[in-house]
């Protein structure tokens, strides 16, 4: 590279406008938008990819939702869901089930589960900063009134594995563990 300035810029481009490699390196504890720019070099390879998803939407929507439908249920637990909440889908909605969450009553709690379930092995994410509170946001666009909730309420959110194909006793291992954390913790 004959311009060491254009660098971070390049690096944006690969990481779609986000700071994702700063994050992985534990620069920064969440991810954000910080630019405007996308991946354009990534277009043909990705318009193939979705075009053959395109193509298995149906099949890989239910593996999705088998996987989705399953942290829900074995996460239904009067005690638990005194100390989580789970997702809730209003009946006249379809969802696409590409992404589990729970939310947990404060910060420090989502980081000590996200670490105890980091100790045992299990990848989760706390979900990225709302665009109006990124430093792309923050430079082209306005958040109108008062932030009530979106800031706050995303912090609690905390994210398990859920991908296509996910094993289901990696499922399983992931709700063994949050039940875990929250028994020894709460005594649930």
């Amino acid at each position: 590279m004959n311009d060491k300035t254009l660098l971070k810029k390049f690096k944006l481009f690969g990481e779609f406008g986000t700071n994702l490699s700063d994050f992985f390196n534990k620069k920064v504890g969440r991810y954000q938008w910080i630019y405007k720019e996308m991946n354009t070099i990534l277009a043909k390879p990705l318009l193939s990819l979705l075009s053959t998803q395109v193509l298995y939407f149906d099949k890989i929507s239910m593996g999705f939702n088998t996987s989705w439908r399953m942290y829900q249920e074995n996460l239904q637990d009067p005690e638990l869901n005194k100390q989580i909440k789970l997702v809730k889908i209003p009946d006249n909605c379809e969802f696409d089930a590409l992404m589990f969450w729970i939310k947990v009553k404060n910060n420090k709690t989502r980081n000590k589960l996200e670490e105890f379930l980091k100790d045992t092995g299990i990848i989760s994410a706390s979900h990225f900063y709302p665009l109006h509170v990124s430093q792309y946001g923050g430079k082209v666009g306005e958040f109108i009134e008062y932030d009530v909730s979106t800031t706050s309420e995303n912090e609690l959110l905390l994210r398990p594995s859920l991908y296509y194909h996910i094993a289901k006793e990696s499922v399983r291992q992931v709700v063994k563990s949050v039940r875990h954390f929250y028994k020894s913790k709460y005594g649930l």
